[in-house]
């Protein structure tokens, strides 16, 4: 997935998914995020010019829809804006 700082974004999904990533340099170009038993769930990739989606509006078309699963959003929201989501 194409983002501006990939150890940032893998970190948020980590706090969500859980599992492990691929290295602790903040540095890297590209980064991915494992789940426990070790298959690879997420990749994130730097992108200089990146420009995020303004979705609904569609000035910036929307680039990637992720559909997280849970037991219960009043639960999952709270969760997701503690791992800087929002």
């Amino acid at each position: 997935m194409d983002c501006p700082q990939p150890f940032e974004t893998v970190t948020f999904y980590q706090a969500l998914l859980g599992g492990f990533i691929s290295t602790e340099d903040q540095s890297v170009d590209w980064i991915n995020l494992f789940e426990p038993s070790g298959r690879q769930i997420l990749s994130f990739q730097r992108a200089e010019n990146y420009v995020a989606s303004t979705w609904p509006d569609n000035t910036a078309p929307l680039q990637v829809h992720i559909d997280i699963l849970v037991d219960s959003y009043d639960e999952a929201e709270p969760a997701v804006f503690a791992a800087g989501g929002g």
